[in-house]
């Protein structure tokens, strides 16, 4: 098995696991937030920081959208 398919592997069993073990929207949310950061950090150290740039307009929108 290639290291990259068993890190994909990993990391989808980690993050299913936080979201069984989340309660509510919100804290399902927060998962998905972390899962999000964890990416960009991970990119950043490739050699991608430009993932952080994509995040932040991602967020950037979602807040204009639902900020009234």
């Amino acid at each position: 098995m290639a290291v990259t398919s068993r890190r994909a592997q990993n990391q989808a069993k980690h993050w299913n696991g936080k979201q069984a073990d989340a309660q509510t929207s919100a804290d399902r949310a927060s998962v998905w937030f972390d899962a999000c950061r964890s990416v960009a950090h991970r990119a950043e150290r490739e050699g991608r920081p430009e993932v952080w740039t994509q995040l932040q307009h991602t967020l950037h929108d979602f807040f204009s959208r639902h900020s009234g």
